[in-house]
């Protein structure tokens, strides 16, 4: 799926251990400042807004 989807989110400069990501107001993940860093591909978490609306959909 990685080679066909791909939402990457990358932030730099980050100081904290630790960090909440939203979406909309609603929680998706704790990511490490390392994670964002490098970066994290949405499209493989199942619990944003736009997965649900994509199942919504194919329905």
């Amino acid at each position: 799926m990685q080679q066909f989807s791909n939402e990457q989110m990358k932030i730099e400069g980050l100081t904290g251990r630790a960090y909440l990501l939203k979406i909309d107001g609603q929680p998706i993940g704790t990511f490490s400042g390392q994670a964002l860093k490098a970066g994290v591909n949405l499209a493989t978490l199942h619990n944003t807004p736009q997965y649900r609306q994509a199942l919504q959909i194919m329905d």
